[in-house]
């Protein structure tokens, strides 16, 4: 990898109950980070339900849009199946380094050796459990920042 410049990382973990309109929160994150010029991925955990699902058989329609209470029962039954309350934030996790890796790799390919490394800004959201808190913490630890949403009538 070049050595033009150390690479930002930022990682937001977003907490809310079900049903909070967590999207305001998410926006105003994304807006800033693109102002300080972070290139920004946000990763859904509810949605890599699906994605994970498909491996485990556990969604008979996959086309259909799930409803919340659906999501919440197939991540559960996830990680009942896989003995892991942390499953499907390793899911995220996964997304992460693969992220860095493609763009490790974009940068190595630079033959001038100029381009500047990117900083990066990920916000994990809808994350439920204190297993998946403790397990971004273990692989993400200089990079996490925790906000919990208080509910709020928006």
């Amino acid at each position: 990898m070049s050595d033009n410049t150390e690479r930002n990382i930022l990682v937001f973990g977003l907490t809310a109950p079900i049903g909070s309109k967590i999207d305001l929160l998410q926006d105003s994150l994304e807006s800033e980070m693109k102002i300080y010029g972070y290139d920004v991925t946000i990763i859904n955990v509810s949605n890599l339900i699906r994605d994970i699902s498909n491996k485990f058989n556990i969604i008979e329609d996959i086309t259909k849009n799930l409803k919340i209470d659906e999501k919440i029962k197939f991540g559960n039954k996830i990680c009942e199946m896989t003995e892991e309350k942390d499953y499907l934030v390793k899911a995220a996790i996964k997304k992460i380094f693969n992220k860095i890796k493609k763009e490790e790799k974009e940068e190595d390919d630079d033959e001038s050796g100029l381009k500047p490394k990117k900083s990066l800004a990920f916000i994990i959201r809808q994350l439920k459990r204190p297993e998946e808190i403790k397990t971004l913490k273990k692989y993400l630890v200089n990079n996490l920042y925790k906000f919990q949403q208080i509910m709020m009538n928006i």
